[in-house]
């Protein structure tokens, strides 16, 4: 066999010299217009970094003022304490504000609900029969995407709410159980101020009354009388010291078991929150999973239509031949 590739150099050198650098290689087409038919434009990213941005200044505050708001106001003592008025004040405001985040959270997943029921029935009324069978529905494909992404970036900022919400309820509780225990003590030394008052004034009177009896003579049996209306007086108030004691004591187990009731309370809120978290995953699941399952009917029935339009085809054609050879 004859060596031809000094021929073929000859032709390549005749071809470069003719034409030069005009043949080049035509670029590829970028396909932009079909994915702009079904991009989705908004804000809501944006309005979740904002919405995620002022949880994190709520939890920074939070940590800011716990010190001077779990202090015991003393207006004496120390000035730079926050007093009761400020406390209620600072508890008024951030409930409201953590009342406003739930509201535009709520928003958003109200806006975002209706965005997934219109593209839906957009996805449902784009192209003919032709298209839904023998062509692959991207724009679908990149809804349900778009729409698993922005149900975890709502479900995010929901359990990041909670967890703000619950921080600043713990501090809160903490400060009005330390407010009522002081308020308690408070308590007690005003009865004790005022039993002690009572025990002095009864010393005075013993007093006079011994200067009087000094005075005066006194018969032996009014002397023996007084003694013993003064031992029943004084076992009266003995009597009524101890009741004054078993009040005191029935307040503090009173306090203590509202302590424990609100810890308890605490606990199955936290709980029934996990359990809301939970039932939320279970739902995203199922909801993911009735997706797939509908994709996976859709995939069938292109199939199915598939199978039914090639066989109709082949039989027109096996038809036609048969027709021609007769």
């Amino acid at each position: 066999m004859t060596d031809l590739t000094p021929l073929f150099r000859q032709c390549v050198n005749i071809v470069q010299s003719e034409l030069g650098d005009s043949i080049q290689p035509q670029p590829q087409p970028i396909k932009h217009q079909d994915e702009q038919n079904y991009f989705v434009n908004d804000t809501f990213i944006k309005e979740s970094q904002e919405f995620y941005t002022m949880l994190i200044q709520m939890n920074k505050y939070i940590r800011d003022i716990k010190a001077p708001y779990l202090a015991i106001s003393d207006e004496y003592a120390n000035t730079s304490t926050l007093s009761i008025d400020d406390k209620n004040e600072i508890d008024q405001d951030f409930n409201f504000k953590v009342q406003q985040m739930y509201k535009k959270l709520n928003h958003l997943e109200v806006y975002e609900s209706k965005r997934q029921k219109l593209t839906n029935d957009q996805d449902n009324t784009r192209g003919g029969w032709f298209n839904r069978v023998f062509t692959d529905d991207e724009a679908s494909f990149y809804h349900e995407t778009v729409a698993a992404h922005r149900k975890q970036v709502l479900l995010f900022l929901m359990e990041t709410l909670n967890y703000v919400n619950k921080t600043f309820d713990s501090i809160q509780q903490k400060r009005l159980s330390r407010e009522r225990q002081l308020n308690l003590l408070n308590f007690q030394d005003i009865q004790d101020d005022q039993m002690d008052v009572d025990h002095i004034a009864n010393d005075l009177d013993i007093i006079d009354t011994n200067g009087q009896f000094e005075d005066e003579q006194v018969p032996s049996d009014q002397l023996q009388e007084l003694e013993f209306e003064n031992r029943e007086f004084l076992n009266l108030k003995t009597t009524q010291l101890k009741q004054v004691e078993k009040v005191q004591q029935s307040i503090l187990d009173i306090v203590n078991i509202q302590n424990e009731l609100s810890f308890k309370l605490q606990d199955q809120g936290n709980q029934i929150g996990n359990l809301m978290d939970t039932h939320s995953e279970i739902e995203m699941e199922v909801t993911l999973g009735n997706k797939t399952l509908n994709k996976s009917k859709k995939s069938n029935k292109k199939a199915a239509n598939m199978l039914v339009t090639m066989a109709v085809i082949f039989g027109v054609f096996i038809l036609f031949v048969d027709y021609i050879s007769f």
